[in-house]
């Protein structure tokens, strides 16, 4: 389950960039061990995981900053990969993001929306 998530680096990221939806957070001590709550990433407090789902994170750009990713494989199965596409094609964005597996090109293209985000 923990592909499921993205990982934290990129979670931080997207709240810098105004990603404030309601996520799942770990904490995790000695004293009480590991614990789960809903927060919105807003109110997430250093020491706790933000735990944030691709789906939450592609469907934030698509309704908040039309940037659609549309993901494509290849007849052979060798090629998995993600087409960016800009609603209003205001900016001709449209990125290709092409990797061996799934994973890793749906990874890598959630870093190319947060990079396209970030240079607007």
């Amino acid at each position: 389950m923990e592909k499921d998530f993205v990982p934290y680096e990129e979670a931080l990221a997207l709240k810098e960039l105004g990603f404030d939806e309601i996520v799942l957070v770990e904490y995790n001590s000695a004293e009480i061990g590991r614990r789960y709550t809903e927060k919105k990433i807003s109110s997430v407090r250093h020491g706790y995981q933000i735990k944030l789902t691709y789906g939450q994170a592609f469907r934030w750009f698509r309704e908040k900053h039309g940037l659609f990713a549309c993901y494509e494989i290849d007849f052979g199965g060798d090629i998995h990969a993600f087409h960016i596409i800009s609603k209003s094609f205001k900016y001709n964005e449209n990125y290709t993001v092409a990797e061996d597996t799934y994973e890793e090109a749906e990874l890598n293209c959630l870093r190319k929306l947060i990079e396209i985000l970030k240079e607007r």
